[in-house]
């Protein structure tokens, strides 16, 4: 992806700096039951340990793999909840849209939200959190308790590499692996062939190891079952070739 190695850089400098840390972003998804179809969520900016507030500085809203719009702070304030789509109050948005509003987000699309700030100790921090439209479906409420808090933590993405693609998936928690109930396929129900890899079982991070590349623009649907009760689906979809990993595809696994 096209923001992905902005991204990298950008922690890599928090990285480097000696004193760093990744936070936690507790989400609710406001209007989750409505049929109305406009994004409305609110974030919570935490120190997953301490449970300390983060103070948050700039945020970065990437929509189907491209840079939608910045809000840097004007001043030194900053925020530790966010009440998306708003601007918050001492923010200055950059982006290419004439004015200073979030563009309308809906439930159908596929939306990345960064966060970088401090935490107490003013060590530089940064967080994530990515939409998926699947949360939105009566399929995915389950992730989602009566007011729209998130309570599970779950995401898929495509990664291309030098030899084979996968396709990531990443959970806070683990959970048990049932490799038979694992699918992958395309638009018109073709098959995606696949070889699981993970390290241990239970685990929250494994991969599908792609037997075929796939084309850019792909929406390739994949469904497992975490458990005999939940049965997790999504989409993903492929991005170009403008990114390509070398090394370090399997460090995690």
């Amino acid at each position: 992806m096209k923001i992905n190695l902005y991204v990298v850089l950008i922690l890599g400098v928090f990285i480097c700096s000696g004193c760093s840390q990744v936070f936690s972003v507790l989400t609710r998804f406001v209007n989750i039951d409505s049929i109305k179809n406009e994004l409305e969520l609110e974030f919570d900016f935490k120190n997953g340990y301490k449970d300390e507030p983060i103070y948050v500085r700039e945020i970065e809203i990437v929509r189907n793999d491209s840079l939608l719009c910045r809000l840097n702070n004007m001043v030194d304030t900053a925020i530790t909840s966010w009440k998306f789509p708003s601007v918050p109050s001492g923010f200055k948005m950059d982006s290419s849209i004439a004015g200073n509003a979030i563009p309308i987000l809906a439930k159908k699309d596929y939306v990345t939200f960064y966060f970088r700030g401090e935490g107490e100790n003013g060590c530089a921090s940064y967080g994530e959190w990515k939409y998926n439209p699947n949360y939105s479906t009566e399929e995915g409420r389950w992730m989602f308790d009566e007011t729209g808090n998130q309570r599970i933590r779950l995401d898929c993405y495509y990664e291309r590499w030098v030899g084979k693609d996968i396709i990531k998936i990443e959970t806070l928690d683990d959970f048990l692996v049932d490799e038979s109930s694992f699918s992958l396929t395309k638009q018109d129900g073709e098959i995606v062939e696949f070889k699981l890899k993970y390290k241990r079982n239970p685990t929250n991070i494994l991969a599908l190891v792609l037997e075929k590349g796939q084309d850019k623009g792909d929406l390739l649907s994949i469904q497992f079952a975490l458990d005999s009760l939940r049965v997790f689906s999504d989409q993903v979809v492929v991005p170009g070739k403008s990114q390509i990993g070398l090394l370090g595809k399997y460090n995690d696994l």
